[in-house]
């Protein structure tokens, strides 16, 4: 596989080779900065005026591409009608590999195995090039897209000889399509990865992203925003519902290239009981904005998620009167909540409010952030090989597991390991769109009407006189309007505010406590994410 995999690498290189005869192409002197420094770490950027990127001028310049990214189900006869494949049930080898191939859902409950396709899922991409600046943007449908994943993505796009000197990689966090991390395999002590599978994975993700650049051409931007609040639900305490949707539409001489669509939900309107593949509202959300721009790439990518904003307790497909006609776990209400968004943004990039910009500038920012981890599951899961990513020391240096593995789990939680995730932002014309590698509570990026802090200090939560972290979004310039994608570069759960953080007992809120804690990797996370976007912004 290895070596049909580099051939097919190979022949698309050769392909964006002349399709850059067309265009500017880095020179040696001009290079992009490395992936990764030798100590393992991502290096800074700041862009234009950096590596790579001394200047952004002239037109801005866009390419969209997508590839999909679906698995093979292997159908088989239910005989003990328990949803899984045993091991005398009768199968089909689509993938002639002589054994069947299980596919293991993520988002819920372990052990929930995929048994047909319902719709594809993708990777999309969007290239943006301005002067020496080229920024990519590529989003997978599935949960989430570790940090170590994310480094093979941009080495498989730098093997095809495509310059970016940025590229965001995303995920959906779709709670309907295969484990992409590992902790929902068949059982406990099994990941639900399939190595093989992430590796085409790997390749379609840097395909898109090579024909979305070899794609580009001048265009010009406009972008609206338009609030849903009956379209999401805070499933958790304090509420604060971030229902903001904003689309940015690229249109170049020949019509739309491209719209983008951020926003805040789950895509878990399948419910864990689902054993179809489905982007679930996504693909209708992409489909409604496809539809109205004739000959554009829709993308979708997810504004805050924690807190817990999610499709399950609002009224779906609601009647005259306000009742729910269609249930959880129904394509209807899936397509209902992406309808209504999708639609809804096509409606307001049409109209009045929309703003127009003709001559967008191009921006990008990166910072690599070492973060400490206390949560023990986290640390079962890494040790037990479950979930697999890279760990450094507290020098910042890389780590090889065979030492990190001699540390006990208190050394591990006062800060012993770490691991390495990003904070950035991709910046065209007014907006400023800041990547968090996790599931951000909306206090978290949210202030009040007179710019008061939203995060609260709850009576037995298990830090309540800790200092609130500043909401996120007032790091950013006051001439730029900030705009937040959760589930960039990394998936590291959930972002709670330090006031709020509530694992241990007695419990604030709730007498039995609120879900979240159990997927957070600690209380500290928040707080070095804030100091990594105020070095990258300044005071």
């Amino acid at each position: 596989m290895v070596a049909s995999l580099h051939r097919r690498l190979t022949c698309v290189g050769l392909a964006l080779a002349l399709a850059s005869a067309c265009g500017p192409s880095k020179t040696p002197m001009e290079a992009p900065l490395p992936i990764v420094d030798e100590f393992g770490r991502v290096p800074q950027l700041i862009c234009p005026n950096g590596p790579g990127c001394a200047t952004a001028r002239g037109p801005l310049r866009v390419g969209a591409a997508t590839r999909t990214i679906t698995p093979v189900v292997e159908p088989f006869e239910d005989l003990d009608g328990n949803g899984r494949w045993d091991p005398t049930e009768p199968y089909e080898d689509l993938d002639e590999d002589g054994e069947y191939s299980a596919v293991w859902m993520a988002g819920f409950s372990l052990g929930r195995q995929a048994r047909s396709v319902h719709d594809d899922l993708w990777a999309r991409a969007l290239v943006l090039e301005q002067g020496d600046l080229q920024v990519g943007m590529v989003v997978l449908d599935t949960v989430g897209w570790f940090h170590d994943d994310v480094l093979r993505v941009r080495e498989a796009v730098q093997a095809l000889g495509v310059p970016l000197d940025h590229l965001v990689v995303a995920s959906t966090h779709d709670h309907e399509a295969p484990d992409s991390m590992g902790p929902w395999g068949a059982t406990p002590l099994e990941s639900g990865r399939d190595e093989d599978h992430l590796s085409k994975v790997v390749a379609w993700a840097a395909e898109a992203v090579a024909e979305a650049w070899s794609k580009r051409e001048p265009v010009t931007m406009t972008y609206a925003q338009v609030d849903l609040p009956h379209l999401v639900h805070d499933s958790r305490l304090p509420e604060v519902k971030d229902a903001l949707a904003t689309g940015i539409r690229f249109e170049g001489g020949g019509g739309p290239v491209a719209v983008l669509a951020v926003w805040g939900n789950h895509p878990e309107s399948l419910d864990d009981t689902n054993q179809a593949l489905t982007s679930d509202y996504p693909h209708y959300l992409r489909s409604a904005l496809e539809a109205a721009n004739p000959g554009a790439v829709a993308l979708f990518m997810p504004g805050n998620l924690g807190g817990l904003m999610n499709p399950l307790h609002i009224e779906g497909c609601p009647d005259e009167e306000g009742n729910a006609t269609c249930d959880n776990g129904t394509y209807e209400k899936a397509e209902y909540i992406g309808r209504g968004v999708g639609e809804a943004l096509a409606t307001a990039l049409d109209g009045s409010g929309a703003v127009q910009v003709d001559a967008p500038d191009l921006r990008a920012r990166r910072r690599s952030v070492l973060l400490t981890f206390n949560n023990v599951l986290f640390l079962a899961g890494w040790s037990g090989g479950i979930i697999d990513r890279t760990v450094f020391g507290a020098d910042g240096r890389r780590m090889p597991r065979s030492r990190a593995e001699q540390f006990s789990v208190e050394e591990v939680a006062q800060g012993a390991l770490r691991i390495q995730s990003e904070v950035g932002s991709v910046g065209i014309g007014p907006l400023e769109l800041v990547t968090v590698p996790g599931e951000l509570y909306p206090e978290l990026w949210l202030t009040g009407p007179n710019g008061e802090s939203l995060i609260t200090h709850p009576e037995g939560a298990d830090y309540p006189d800790a200092e609130a972290e500043p909401a996120l979004s007032t790091l950013v310039p006051d001439n730029r309007l900030p705009v937040v994608i959760n589930q960039a570069n990394d998936a590291i759960g959930y972002l709670i505010p330090r006031p709020q953080f509530d694992r241990e007992e007695p419990r604030a809120y709730k007498p039995n406590g609120q879900y979240g804690e159990q997927n957070s990797i600690g209380p500290d996370t928040p707080g070095a994410l804030a100091e990594g976007l105020q070095a990258l912004f300044g005071p």
